[in-house]
């Protein structure tokens, strides 16, 4: 019986181990497909980097020459451009305080005509037109509405007109850009007709040519004559202005540091606008030097002038004069905040209806009407002499005209103001000096109050400007 058992367990035992050899052939045959798979993986990723790899040498390559590109392009750029100075915000604003009293300068020797024949001179301006541009005339309405209401002001005027010219084409304009695209146009039609001008053919009759001449020569010596006084004036301009105004271009666009004009935020208002319609106007207005003509021209003073609620209801904005001066220094670790050389000039004015509380009630050059409140003109009638200085008129008779060895504090303040503030009131109107001294006149010396006189006569003469606009022909 014993004999007979073993082979039945040996086959047993065969059977049992088959059984587990199966599900270990399938794991083994799972686990070789899963490593060739991440074999095959790993050769992608390989291939990828190696791609990337090269990729990335390429990148470089392409970095290292844009590199050397831009550096050769910097070369080039500092090459070609101007040697850049160092100047201070001292120096130049010297130059910038130079040519501003050169302005006014030539204002004072060149123009006493047109300052003293009331608003006659802005109807030119305003009225005139230059090769059918507006010409003065567009620049003098950016700063004003009306021409009678800155009779009191035309030296400012001016002084405002000139400098706006300055701004435009000189000192707000790359010198780089020497013509503009109409004048370049026009000297390359002029280049192409000499290119092809043909010599003229035949003999020239020279005895035509002479005694034609000799027939203009009159003609010619008029003309030449009466364009005289606009050659000297154009010359005296190009000297004391334009020149200086280069000069100072020149020496701003090659410097080191940004420097910058810009006039105030009021510049295209109306004159009469009410500055405290500018929201925070308290804090701007400290940005910008004010010539206060309620206070005889002189500076105004925040602190003092606007220091009741009325005071900043009833300032007005009248006029911008000079623009303002600004820096920006450039050092290796950027900019710097932009600092202000030089505030913008302008003019402002307080509102007839309300009178300035620190405003001396003594002045003997104003003087308040009781009932009214309003300021009114004093007998003393000032004029402009040929030397710029202020003179002083008493009972109709002309004063001297040598000038005085010496001006007092307040003559010198008076010097940059009118004498006189026009002032519109129920039934009070200051007229100009002319018609003050006609009242007087007429009426044994008794000072004009409520009575209406001839507002702006015709002048008999058009003074300096007035001439010199209409010898050229653009009146």
């Amino acid at each position: 019986m014993r004999s007979q058992s073993f082979p039945l367990e040996e086959s047993q035992s065969k059977g049992s181990q088959a059984g587990r050899s199966q599900p270990l052939n399938e794991h083994d045959a799972r686990i070789e497909t899963e490593n060739r798979q991440l074999r095959k993986q790993l050769a992608d990723y390989e291939t990828a980097y190696s791609s990337s790899q090269k990729k990335l040498a390429e990148l470089k390559a392409h970095r290292a020459q844009l590199h050397k590109r831009l550096e050769e392009a910097t070369a080039t750029i500092f090459r070609l451009r101007p040697q850049r100075q160092e100047h201070t915000e001292s120096e130049i604003q010297k130059c910038f305080y130079r040519l501003s009293e050169s302005i006014k300068n030539w204002i004072e020797k060149n123009c006493d005509g047109f300052l003293e024949d009331n608003d006659h001179g802005f109807e030119i301006m305003l009225n005139c037109s230059i090769n059918g541009n507006s010409g003065m005339g567009s620049i003098l309405k950016r700063f004003q509405w009306k021409a009678q209401d800155l009779t009191d002001v035309k030296e400012h005027v001016l002084a405002a007109i000139l400098m706006r010219y300055l701004f435009d084409e000189i000192l707000n304009r790359p010198l780089s850009i020497l013509l503009k695209e109409e004048e370049e146009g026009l000297l390359n039609g002029i280049y192409e007709n000499m290119a092809t001008m043909e010599h003229p053919k035949g003999k020239i009759s020279h005895f035509s040519c002479v005694s034609g001449s000799a027939n203009d020569m009159p003609i010619l010596r008029f003309a030449d004559e009466a364009h005289l006084e606009n050659a000297d004036t154009t010359s005296s301009i190009e000297k004391e202005i334009v020149v200086p105004a280069i000069a100072l271009s020149q020496k701003i666009q090659s410097a080191s540091s940004i420097w910058e004009f810009k006039y105030s935020e009021w510049c295209d208002c109306e004159p009469e606008k009410p500055m405290a319609t500018m929201p925070n106007f308290r804090a701007i207005i400290e940005d910008y030097q004010c010539t206060n003509l309620s206070a005889r021209g002189k500076q105004l003073k925040t602190a003092t002038d606007l220091a009741t609620p009325d005071q900043q209801q009833s300032l007005v904005y009248m006029l911008d004069i000079f623009p303002g001066l600004y820096c920006q220094r450039m050092t290796p670790a950027g900019f710097q905040p932009r600092t202000t050389v030089n505030k913008p000039v302008l003019i402002v004015s307080f509102d007839s209806g309300v009178s300035q509380q620190h405003t001396d009630p003594l002045d003997p050059i104003m003087r308040v009407d009781r009932e009214t409140s309003v300021p009114l003109p004093n007998t003393v009638q000032t004029h402009r002499s040929t030397d710029g200085d202020r003179r002083v008129m008493k009972d109709g008779q002309a004063p001297a005209r040598t000038a005085p060895h010496s001006l007092d504090a307040e003559d010198a303040d008076h010097r940059t103001a009118s004498s006189s503030r026009r002032v519109e009131g129920a039934s009070t109107r200051s007229q100009s000096s002319r018609h003050h001294q006609e009242a007087m006149n007429s009426s044994g010396g008794a000072r004009g109050r409520s009575q209406e006189q001839p507002r702006h006569p015709a002048p008999k003469d058009e003074g300096f400007i007035g001439g010199l606009l209409k010898q050229v022909g653009i009146r």
